[in-house]
């Protein structure tokens, strides 16, 4: 286990690119939100163990559920409020929420909407190809990638794991901020100077791009050091009872 002093680590909030549209069919990377938050981004398709044929989507409990404050059945829009989402962009409805909480250690800022009927996907597409399946980061496969609202498709290299970070800080509302300790996360530093993600990649989910393998999901930052911060994607998917589609599920 490590602990490293860092400069300020906040929560991924929203800040045009293709991913900030009103995308249809859905598709990863793309601009979502709660009504109450501003925009953070899709990260993955999933289906649900307990819901047998519902197809969901996973993001981050700040995107979705508007950090504790929405309740299951509230609207999720694509895109986000940032970018002008509304009621008539709604995509279905907040189905799983791990709260997040202030006096004990966190594990898990995570997620999920279940999809109205008849809401179309491309399915776990990424650019160099579909979601293959989901494993633990390992340091043989240190070049990493992912898919945002924000900064789109970057790639970045591993740098930590099992990193403990002290606190986060969260933005509620217009002038609110919480703090949140967490354990257990993952590190990714932006490669040659470039930004790995940005304010609005919150839900991002980091695969390899030569095995497209899914290992994390981003879910706050520091961007004047150039670092992402993860947590496993596998403990997300397990959280929220659930599973990736994988190859051409839901075209």
């Amino acid at each position: 286990m490590n602990v490293e002093v860092t400069g300020r680590i906040s929560a991924l909030g929203g800040q045009q690119n293709p991913h900030q549209s009103r995308n249809r069919p859905l598709t990863v990377g793309s601009s979502v939100g709660h009504g109450l938050v501003g925009a953070g981004t899709l990260g993955c398709f999933i289906r649900f163990h307990e819901y047998p044929g519902a197809i969901g989507v996973l993001s981050n409990n700040h995107v979705l559920a508007a950090t504790n404050q929405g309740k299951i059945g509230d609207p999720v829009f694509q895109p986000g409020p940032l970018d002008d989402g509304g009621p008539e962009d709604c995509i279905g409805v907040l189905s799983h929420m791990i709260p997040l909480e202030e006096r004990k250690m966190n594990q898990l800022d995570v997620a999920a909407a279940v999809l109205d009927p008849g809401i179309e996907t491309t399915g776990n597409r990424l650019p160099e190809g579909d979601l293959e399946k989901v494993s633990d980061p390992s340091f043989d496969d240190v070049i990493l990638a992912k898919v945002g609202r924000s900064t789109g498709h970057t790639k970045g290299h591993l740098s930590a794991t099992e990193f403990d970070l002290m606190r986060v800080e969260y933005r509620i509302g217009d002038a609110e901020y919480r703090y949140f300790r967490f354990s257990n996360i993952i590190e990714i530093e932006g490669t040659n100077g470039f930004s790995f993600s940005a304010a609005g990649d919150s839900g991002s989910i980091i695969y390899s791009p030569r095995t497209r393998v899914g290992y994390a999901m981003i879910f706050a930052g520091n961007e004047e050091a150039n670092r992402s911060y993860a947590m496993p994607l596998s403990a997300a998917l397990r959280a929220v009872k659930a599973e990736p589609l994988t190859g051409t599920e839901d075209r």
